[in-house]
């Protein structure tokens, strides 16, 4: 994975991990579930309109 080390942009890394150590885990898995929930449900909504 030499090509990743050779163009990788200084400190983004870092700032990543910061981010992410900034937000809570439980505000993410949150998130993550609400996304997935209203996606799941616009999804039904489009198939039953299909139907």
């Amino acid at each position: 994975m030499e090509i990743l080390e050779t163009y990788q942009v200084a400190g983004w890394l870092d700032f990543l991990v910061s981010l992410f150590a900034a937000v809570p885990a439980g505000f993410m898995l949150g998130l993550f579930l609400g996304l997935l929930s209203f996606g799941t449900f616009k999804l039904l909504s489009l198939i039953r309109s299909l139907i």
